[in-house]
């Protein structure tokens, strides 16, 4: 189980059954990424998480973009943000959109902005 870390700027996985018994040992991963992450989406059959790193309180020299990050090496502890993606101001929200584009939310620019998932820096076939 994937989720962000706002006030950290990590990313981290839990194991879910490890939240139930043994909680002490249910982080499985933590990688650090853009300032203030709030959505995440899981893409390519789950081999890479796209984070929303929104820089909501405006952190000098921070960016509003998307992270890339390879699942296989956060769960290896290796290091996992593989590429970025520029975004609106505040992106939020995100979807994979039934064609598998990835929409994404971006609040303080008032926009939505399509992402081509094939497109996506990280793992073999794709750019970068």
């Amino acid at each position: 189980m994937w989720v962000t870390a706002r006030a950290s700027d990590d990313l981290l996985c839990f194991a879910a059954a490890r939240l139930v018994s043994d909680p002490k040992r249910a982080l499985v991963a933590a990688v650090r990424v853009g300032e203030a992450p709030v959505g995440l989406a899981a893409v390519r059959e789950s081999s890479l998480v796209l984070v929303a790193d929104s820089n909501r309180f405006g952190a000098s020299g921070a960016t509003s973009d998307l992270d890339v990050v390879n699942v296989a090496a956060a769960l290896a502890g290796r290091p996992a943000v593989v590429g970025h993606i520029r975004a609106g101001l505040f992106p939020r929200d995100m979807t994979l959109a039934p064609d598998g584009t990835l929409l994404v939310s971006n609040f303080d620019s008032g926009q939505v902005e399509a992402v081509d998932v094939a497109t996506v820096p990280g793992t073999p076939g794709g750019a970068g």
